[in-house]
C-alpha cells in the first residue's frame, strides 16, 4: 500500500528523531504548520519541501508515494492556481481520483518552474490565468524541464482552449474540476500514446 505525504515525512521525522517543533524550527515555520501537513491539512510550498529535503536528508521524491502503474514508475502530479481556494479543491480532486499519485499543489509560478526543474513531473494542471503570469507560458518552461510530462489546462475562462492547443498540452478543463471529467481527459491521453 502507498504511503501519503503526510504519512512518510511523519516516519522521516521520527526516524531522525527530530520533534515536530526542531523541525519547525529548521525550516523557519510555526511547529502548527508541521502539525498541519503531518495531519493532511496543508502542503508545505515549494521551497519548503526543498528545505524539508535537506533537513530530513532525502530526496524529494521519497517525500510523495509511488504508484503501482503499469510502468511501476512513481506518479507526481503538480497543480498549480494563484487561487488558494481553487488550488486546494484542484488537489483533493486530484487526490481522490489518483489515489497513489502524489499531489504537490503549487500557488506562484515561480515555484513551479522550480519544482518542475528539481522533480519528475508525470502530470501538470496549470490555471491559464495567473496574475502577470499565464498556463500558457509556464507549459514551454515546465516542458523543458520535463519533456515527458503531461500538461493539462485548468481554467474558468474557455476562450483559452484555441491559445491552448498551440503549447504542450494534452488538454483543457473547465473549473471547477472534477473527478469524472480529470479520469475521462487522463483516460483519453493514456490512450493516444499507447
Amino acid at each position: 500500500m502507498n504511503k501519503r505525504f503526510s504519512v512518510i515525512l511523519k516516519e522521516l521525522r521520527n526516524k531522525r528523531n527530530i520533534s515536530q517543533s526542531k523541525l519547525a524550527e529548521l525550516l523557519g515555520v510555526d511547529r502548527s504548520a508541521v502539525a498541519h501537513w503531518e495531519r493532511s491539512d496543508r502542503i508545505p510550498s515549494t521551497k519548503q519541501l526543498l528545505k524539508l529535503s535537506k533537513v530530513l536528508d532525502t530526496d524529494l521524491a521519497k517525500l510523495f508515494p509511488t504508484s503501482a502503474s503499469d510502468s511501476d514508475k512513481a506518479e507526481l502530479v503538480m497543480i498549480v492556481d494563484d487561487e488558494v481556494t481553487a488550488l486546494m479543491g484542484a488537489k483533493k480532486v486530484v487526490s481522490d481520483a489518483l489515489p497513489n499519485a502524489g499531489v504537490v499543489a503549487i500557488k506562484r509560478p515561480s515555484d513551479a518552474v522550480e519544482f518542475a526543474s528539481a522533480n519528475k513531473i508525470t502530470l501538470a494542471l496549470l490555471d491559464i490565468e495567473m496574475g502577470k503570469s499565464n498556463g500558457l507560458v509556464l507549459s514551454k518552461k515546465i516542458h523543458d524541464a520535463n519533456p515527458s510530462a503531461y500538461i493539462i489546462y485548468l481554467t474558468a475562462y474557455p476562450e483559452y482552449a484555441l491559445d491552448a492547443w498551440s503549447t504542450y498540452a494534452k488538454g483543457f478543463l473547465v473549473k471547477p474540476l472534477k473527478k469524472e471529467t480529470l479520469l475521462k481527459k487522463i483516460n483519453m491521453i493514456r490512450e493516444s500514446v499507447i
